[in-house]
């Protein structure tokens, strides 16, 4: 006997995640959207990555480990350091990032390489990191700036060209061809 229909409305599927986050990113004034969409974008690629659901149990072995104070102040301050650099690379956009894309031709690659380097360096000290160093505490030498320079200047236009030109440039290139 095939089913009747059911008087009872099915309640509305919740909105997703991504259409919650991007209605938050909207209702924030323009000057603090990049500086949210940075930290937003990090903890997205954390999650990507697994890192939001390994942290629990990294959190458990740093508080069973043999240095529990050191290997905590590790497993929370990374993450919190990895979004604050993206929140202040945002910001690095929002200052002087969106200023520079203006510039014809190549606005967007200069917009890219000044809004990176708050992240480089995050990713530089890092690198660094030891048992016996704090991510604070470290400064760079000179093949280390050299490596952070290059690296920023790489990144950041890489950044510039696929994220901050105009959309019209940007469809150009994924117009098929005649």
């Amino acid at each position: 006997m095939p089913r009747s229909h059911n008087p009872r409305r099915r309640p509305e599927p919740s909105r997703s995640l991504s259409a919650r986050l991007q209605q938050w990113f909207d209702g924030l004034p323009p000057f603090w959207q990049p500086v949210g969409l940075g930290a937003g974008l990090i903890l997205v690629l954390m999650a990507a990555r697994g890192g939001m659901f390994l942290w629990p149990l990294a959190l458990v072995w740093a508080l069973f480990s043999s240095e529990p104070a050191r290997n905590v102040e590790l497993v929370v301050g990374i993450p919190l350091a990895a979004v604050a650099a993206g929140a202040v690379s945002g910001l690095a956009y929002t200052l002087v990032g969106r200023r520079a894309a203006r510039l014809p031709l190549v606005g967007p690659l200069i917009a890219g390489i000044l809004t990176v380097p708050p992240y480089m360096v995050f990713l530089v000290a890092l690198l660094r990191m030891d048992a016996h160093q704090r991510i604070l505490e470290l400064t760079l030498r000179n093949s280390e700036r050299f490596t952070f320079l290059v690296s920023t200047v790489l990144f950041g236009s890489l950044v510039g060209y696929a994220f901050l030109r105009p959309a019209s440039a940007r469809d150009v290139d994924r117009a098929p061809a005649a």
